[in-house]
């Protein structure tokens, strides 16, 4: 290092440097924890966009069937439900439901299950 003449005050070019790539490193990771946080929330709006779909199928299902159906009119088994296209979801996205007949201790129950299937963002 060079001999500062005479109470000259500062910093020198490799001081400066230094504390340059420091505050870049830091901001760097600082910025890192921004995207990847920004990444998440949009998966977890995602599912919740998926689970608010899912709820509105079983409900759509509840009110179809009355109180006073029988075990074999209950619901029409023979298909699938599918909606392409949802909004609030990527494109690509599928909302779907099966219904089984389950044997529970000798009574006849409906399981129903609903898939929302989306693309990775």
């Amino acid at each position: 290092m060079e001999k500062r003449i005479c109470g000259e005050k500062g910093l020198t070019l490799v001081e400066v440097i230094v504390a340059s790539l420091i505050v870049a490193t830091v901001a760097a990771g600082i910025l890192s924890v921004f995207v990847t946080g920004g990444r998440m929330t949009q998966v977890v709006d995602q599912r919740t966009l998926a689970v608010n779909y899912a709820q509105e199928t079983l409900e759509g299902l509840k009110n179809s069937v009355s109180s006073d159906t029988t075990e074999s009119q209950a619901l029409d088994v023979s298909f699938s439900y599918v909606n392409p296209g949802l909004t609030g979801l990527p494109a690509g996205t599928t909302r779907r439901y099966d219904v089984q007949d389950v044997n529970v201790g000798g009574v006849i129950l409906k399981k129903v299950t609903v898939t929302v299937d989306w693309p990775d963002p």
